[in-house]
């Protein structure tokens, strides 16, 4: 049987039945965000949300990944204290990103990595990418808190 789409669970995945429309939209835009300090407390291959300034755009590479190669771009997101890590694009979202230093980005659904003792923040297939997004309450205090 050939499909367009796929489904992939996790571990961690959770499957819940939404009952009505309206609430299933509603769960699209929920974040339960983590602080970039805290990343380092949680164990690899989690899947979180979180959010940061940008405040290094990396060239898009090619790098070979398990015999294919795939294009890679290293994003450094910050927190109001200056807490770094890199989100790491892959494929067709690492090549078009095109975003700018100092847009606030949320990730929903970014998969932590650790090399080395070095946490690092994968954009995989179904992760959410949200450009200052003022309409949610905590982007706008990160960003009143920026600004100040």
């Amino acid at each position: 049987m050939k499909n367009t789409f796929e489904l992939k669970l996790y571990e961690e995945t959770e499957v819940e039945e939404i009952e009505e429309e309206d609430e299933a939209s509603k769960r699209l835009n929920t974040f339960n965000f983590v602080k970039i300090k805290e990343i380092d407390l949680i164990p690899a291959k989690k899947v979180i949300d979180t959010f940061g300034i940008i405040k290094v755009i990396s060239d898009d590479i090619e790098v070979t990944v398990t015999g294919n190669k795939v294009t890679k771009r290293h994003v450094t997101i910050s927190d109001e204290n200056n807490k770094t890590i890199d989100l790491v694009f892959w494929g067709e979202s690492a090549k078009n990103f095109n975003e700018e230093i100092d847009s606030i980005i949320t990730v929903k659904g970014g998969k932590i990595n650790d090399y080395r003792g070095v946490k690092s923040l994968s954009i995989i297939l179904n992760s959410q990418i949200l450009i200052n997004d003022f309409e949610n309450e905590e982007i706008k205090n990160f960003q009143l808190k920026l600004s100040t």
